[in-house]
């Protein structure tokens, strides 16, 4: 059974997928000063194409997030898929490889360590790595995605984090190894953005929490202080009149 309806997942992930094309593209171009930046793009052009829209069951909103027990679980964004009966949390954890500083983008060697970290959520919320790409379009590495960031789950990650020597920092191959491993099990397609939140919406990732008082559930966590509320209602015209 889905979240959603598949109607509002089409709305939802188009949005997503053209989102994060945007926002690639705004990159290749330098107009994006570093994964936060991206990543604070990503969540606002997710909110305006979903809004843009105008679907009378449909919105995109931000709800401001404050802890009370601080849980470390290494990510820099979270997404609320919510029928206002029912939800689910995503997160995930951005990194940006640069063309031009190559085997540098894990230089503190914190990869690893933020992956850990997720297991304490893992069971519960979507957790999956994004790794965003400032390679002109059609000019990046054949491992990596075109218009889009290349996204791994939190479970393909951490098996990666288990056979390695995480006293060294990532190499550019060690990422080249996990997205091809990935994208060798289904297609590159399935490590784009709108496929997790896909399989999020299809229940096939992430455990469903009922009602709609987020802030309840993700107070104890130590997340980023803004999360992405995207919500679905069957009542005509609740959002936009």
């Amino acid at each position: 059974m889905s979240l959603l309806p598949n109607n509002a997942i089409d709305d939802i992930t188009k949005s997503v997928f053209w989102a994060d094309c945007m926002v690639r593209t705004d990159l290749a171009l330098g107009l994006i000063a570093n994964e936060n930046d991206y990543t604070s793009n990503l969540t606002s052009a997710i909110r305006r194409q979903i809004n843009s829209k105008n679907r009378s069951s449909l919105r995109a909103t931000s709800l401001v997030l404050k802890h009370k027990v601080e849980i470390e679980v290494g990510c820099d964004a979270c997404i609320i898929l919510s029928d206002t009966k029912k939800f689910k949390v995503c997160l995930f954890e951005a990194k940006l490889p640069r063309r031009s500083n190559k085997d540098y983008w894990d230089k503190s060697k914190r990869f690893s360590k933020q992956v850990q970290k997720q297991c304490s959520v893992s069971n519960q919320f979507a957790v999956w790595e994004m790794f965003y790409c400032d390679y002109a379009l059609g000019k990046q590495p054949s491992w990596m995605n075109d218009k889009t960031s290349s996204c791994v789950w939190h479970s393909d990650a951490y098996a990666k984090v288990l056979s390695r020597d995480n006293s060294k920092t990532w190499t550019d191959a060690e990422l080249e190894d996990l997205l091809t491993h990935v994208a060798s099990q289904s297609s590159k397609l399935s490590t784009q953005i709108d496929h997790m939140v896909k399989e999020v919406c299809f229940c096939n990732k992430g455990q469903v929490f009922k009602g709609n008082q987020y802030s309840d559930i993700l107070s104890d966590y130590d997340l980023p202080p803004e999360a992405l509320i995207i919500e679905y209602s069957e009542a005509n015209n609740l959002f936009f009149e």
